[in-house]
Order: C-alpha cells, then structure tokens, then sequence
C-alpha cells in the first residue's frame, strides 16, 4: 500500500509554466545543469504533518547529492498539496509541482508516486556508518536518469547572522536526454534550458542572507539575487 494513498490531488489546481526567474555536496558546487542518477528515493512526514520525499542522486560525475522536497501543507492545514493565491486559484506547492513534474518525466501520469515498504542504507551519525532504515521506498524510481536546473543559495545558518549555510535547490528537473522540462516535453517544445542558462550564469547565487551583500570566502556575489521567504504555509 502506497504511502500517499490517504491523499487525493485536487482537480483544478492552476497549471504552472516554466519560468527562467530573476535575473555541499562534492562537486555540486555551482549554479548549473546537473545530470543524475536516482539511487534513493523515499517518502516521509515532518512533525507538523507534511509530506515529503527525500532523493538521493549520484551525478555523471560521480558527486553525490541529495534533496527533500515537502509535497503537502502540514495536517493543520489539511496536508493539502496546493495554496490559494490571492484571487483564490489553487496553485501547487513548489515542492509538489517539482515532484509532479519529476514523476511525468520518468514515465508515470499519477497524482503521487508509488511507495513501498522496504529498507534503505541510510548514514547513522552514532555508528558512523549506513545502517538499513524502513522507510516507503519510490521503487520504480530507483536507477532512473534525470537532469536538474541546481541554484546555488546562501542562508544564515540556524538564524545565526555571524555565520552563512551554502546551499544547492532543484529548480526545475529535465528530461536526461532532451533536456526538456516536462511542459516542453509533453507540448513538443524546446529551449527553456538554455534561456535559464543565460541568465544563471555558474556565478549566480541567491543570496537569503539577514543584511546580505556581505562576501562568502570563495564565493562570488557579483551576480546576486536577493529573495525572501514566500512559502504561505508551515510544515
């Protein structure tokens, strides 16, 4: 039995299109087009409710990297994979829609993807090693291939100001081979890759810091959007 079979997708929720936007893990280490390999993928829920799944991925490359994606509201909220916009449309949570797309592009049209109980290799900081967990694996994900538009973004780290969190988001996930997103892949178009391309540059960073603009040893800033919290939901 699926992990998600308690949740059922609303119907209109509004379809999102692709947008370029504005304008550490080994060697994931800059804005760019990743290319990967899924060598892990399982559901969960936060404290509050929120579901969740968590990708590990290997790139071409060899580098390892590795995302959590939160899909629903929490269950105050009603754990709904959707918000409403201020004329009321229900949009997808950025989370959903990115998991949504990512199921399209390895083949499956389903509201959520399929789970199944099993045992992952999952690092234990006490025994310093990968120890099995139980966990709702995405099976049919397991060794398939996908490509990813990675942004590069600076945080404080624990709202500490004194001390800055360098991290990596999937923007938009593409087919492997065409490099398609999954509208232009299912619309026969092409070149939104190279558009976002154009404008993050190997040097873009968003940079969320509290007064910002200060220089990250090693880290250019030259080419920096400032961007705030805009999630209208907790986890």
């Amino acid at each position: 039995m699926s992990f998600f079979k308690d949740l059922k997708a609303a119907s209109d929720v509004q379809k999102v299109e692709d947008r370029v936007g504005g304008a550490g893990f080994a060697k994931i280490d800059a804005t760019g087009l990743y290319k990967f390999t899924i060598v892990k993928a399982y559901a969960g829920k936060s404290l509050g409710g929120a579901y969740n799944v968590t990708i590990h991925f290997k790139e071409d490359n060899g580098a390892k990297f590795s995302i959590v994606e939160y899909i629903t509201s929490g269950t105050e909220k009603g754990s709904k994979e959707y918000y409403l916009d201020k004329d009321g449309n229900k949009q997808p949570l950025p989370g959903y829609n990115k998991i949504k797309n990512l199921d399209n592009l390895l083949g499956y049209d389903r509201e959520f993807p399929e789970t199944r109980l099993g045992q992952v290799m999952l690092w234990d900081y006490d025994s310093k090693a990968e120890v099995p967990v139980e966990k709702d694996i995405v099976t049919e994900w397991i060794g398939k291939k996908v490509s990813a538009l990675i942004i590069k973004k600076l945080e404080d780290k624990y709202n500490n100001t004194t001390q800055t969190d360098i991290k990596f988001e999937v923007e938009h996930f593409l087919d492997y081979k065409t490099n398609q997103t999954r509208n232009e892949k299912f619309n026969n178009l092409s070149g939104f890759k190279d558009k976002w391309l154009e404008v993050h540059t190997a040097d873009f960073v968003v940079d969320k810091r509290v007064g910002s603009k200060e220089s990250v040893t090693g880290t250019p800033l030259h080419n920096v959007t400032v961007e705030s919290n805009d999630f209208p939901f907790d986890f």
